[in-house]
């Protein structure tokens, strides 16, 4: 069964959620990363939105980081896949996570998120080494 699954990422340096109201707060969205030494942790939130227009079975989700060799570096386990949302609006899935991993060299990382095994949306993030 095709069920049109689509998602985004958006890296950001905070993301809040605001239970009351069901709203997400993003501060500072990001395109580069900056470190003063090599190995370094890079320490990142990231908003996802998953939309699923047909019927869905639960999956499994996680977001992989590659270095700019495409080597996986790190993965991240997301909650399984269900609608969160009210009847009347496309199903979907909004959550945001916090994600931490180790940077050796400069060069463009990606963010990619996966569905069942399958790459759904990728999001770069160039780490910069500030030169003292």
């Amino acid at each position: 069964m095709s069920y049109n699954l689509t998602g985004q990422l958006l890296v950001a340096r905070t993301v809040e959620y605001d239970a009351e109201n069901k709203t997400f707060s993003v501060t500072g969205t990001m395109n580069f990363y900056s470190v003063e030494v090599f190995p370094s942790v890079v320490i990142t939130d990231v908003l996802i939105k998953i939309l699923f227009p047909n019927y869905i079975n639960e999956k499994d989700a996680y977001i992989e980081i590659l270095d700019k060799q495409m080597n996986v570096i790190t993965l991240f386990t997301l909650p399984k896949i269900i609608n969160m949302r009210d009847e009347k609006m496309t199903p979907g899935l909004d959550t945001f996570i916090n994600i931490r991993f180790p940077v050796t060299e400069e060069g463009e990382y990606i963010y990619r998120l996966r569905i069942n095994g399958k790459k759904v949306f990728d999001y770069p993030l160039f780490i910069r080494h500030l030169k003292g």
